[in-house]
């Protein structure tokens, strides 16, 4: 299993003038685009993206008609970045690619989905693999009468909202500050080492305060106490170097809040093997594939009351 994060992003549409039209005229617009132009593969459609020949962009597209637009996005790379390995042996090869990558190559990949009736777009974070701006290209390339702005869902908002949400719970409260001086370590501690003390009073150093409920229970037990505690939190900010909090709502299941994120997301569990007899049997590109949609959609379906209050739509 693997955590990896869900980014949230409000998309805006303009014409080429500059005016700002409804965000509901994406639909329509895409599905154009990938009726005319993608690739029917049997089951998916492939839509080209490239801007660069030697850095092929490649979408996956599984759904686009109905309520939202989903499918794989990737980029490629060049095959020397990899090799092959036989375990048997440990002999390395070379990735048996031909010569000509403009023609064959391989892709490292993420997921993204735009939900139609919300114009927010929600994307897995991947190292190497397609940003949200895929998106962008789309219109770049196929339709140039129009063009799209993203814009990141700041994650304070987010943290804000907690405070209108019903029966708000927080079950746990870490915050980094700079470490104390030697007499406050040595009273709360009780640390007799004096030279220790000094050593450690010299350096730039933090320490981690965490603040949680045993047996899985929680420290505030209602919304009021709630908003008092992250009142609190926001109102002395500026002397942490690191806030988190863990909280649900009557709405949503426990998550961890990050004050020090800039941008609103959202972890899932994307899990890339099962066991069979004991023994790892991985996933195919396929079955991940509705995996990750799974994931991402619910990612969006939890949070998209807070989203959509953030974003005003």
């Amino acid at each position: 299993m693997a955590i990896k994060k869900v980014y949230f992003f409000k998309v805006s549409l303009f014409e080429s003038s500059g005016e700002e039209i409804s965000y509901t005229g994406l639909k329509d617009k895409l599905v154009e685009i990938i009726e005319k132009r993608a690739v029917n593969q049997g089951g998916y459609w492939t839509l080209d993206l490239t801007d660069d020949v030697y850095e092929h962009i490649m979408w996956d597209i599984v759904e686009y008609k109905d309520t939202k637009l989903f499918g794989r996005l990737g980029k490629q790379k060049p095959s020397n970045s990899v090799v092959c390995r036989d375990y048997k042996n440990l002999r390395k090869e070379d990735l048996n690619i031909t010569a000509d990558e403009k023609l064959y190559g391989i892709e490292q990949y993420t997921y993204g989905s735009l939900d139609y009736a919300t114009g927010i777009f929600s994307i897995i974070g991947a190292q190497g693999a397609p940003t949200e701006n895929i998106l962008k290209k789309v219109f770049e390339r196929y339709n140039y009468n129009y063009y799209i702005e993203l814009d990141p869902i700041p994650n304070h908002h987010s943290i804000k909202k907690l405070y209108g949400e019903r029966n708000t719970e927080v079950s746990s409260l870490e915050v980094e500050i700079p470490l104390p001086d030697a007499a406050t370590l040595q009273h709360v501690f009780g640390w007799k080492d004096k030279e220790l003390l000094r050593i450690l009073g010299s350096r730039n150093l933090t320490a981690r305060v965490m603040v949680k409920a045993p047996n899985r229970q929680t420290i505030t037990f209602d919304s009021e106490e709630s908003q008092n505690l992250i009142k609190e939190v926001w109102n002395n900010i500026t002397g942490y170097s690191g806030a988190k909090l863990r909280a649900k709502t009557a709405r949503t299941k426990m998550r961890e809040y990050d004050f020090f994120e800039q941008y609103f997301s959202y972890p899932v569990d994307i899990t890339y093997y099962h066991i069979v007899d004991y023994e790892r049997v991985y996933y195919t590109v396929d079955e991940l594939m509705e995996i990750n949609k799974q994931n991402i959609i619910q990612a969006f379906v939890e949070n998209k009351k807070i989203l959509r209050t953030v974003i005003n739509r």
